[in-house]
Formats: C-alpha cells, structure tokens, sequence
C-alpha cells in the first residue's frame, strides 16, 4: 500500500498514522496551512488549479501567465 496515499486522503502526515491514540501530536501551523492550501485545491476545478500552480510558480519566477 502507498502510506502517503492514505495519508494525503486521510488529510493527516504520514507520521500522524504511526501516532498512539492516547498521543497528542503536535501539527506547526505552516503544516496546517499547507492542509488548508490542499483541501481547497482538491475542490477547485482543474483551471483554477493551474492558475493556482503557476501564480505559486510565477512568486518563485518559473511560469509567466498568458
């Protein structure tokens, strides 16, 4: 099985499926902004998507939007 399968639709780290119950894991708030950014991308349609993708791309000068 691909853990990072089920970790990405279980919207958990990987790490977090090894965690004990009783065990309270501690998530950075990059990571759950970084969640947040996925969750809202898996619904978005795939044109908002590539915007999406190449505006991230263009803060970092690798895509120029037409």
């Amino acid at each position: 099985m691909n853990l990072h399968k089920i970790a990405e639709s279980l919207e958990v780290n990987i790490i977090q499926l090894f965690a004990y119950q009783d065990e309270e894991f501690m998530v950075t708030a990059a990571e759950r902004d970084i969640q947040d950014i996925v969750g809202m991308l898996r619904e978005a349609n795939e044109e908002k998507v590539r915007v999406a993708k190449c505006t991230k791309a263009q803060t970092i000068g690798l895509c120029y939007l037409p």
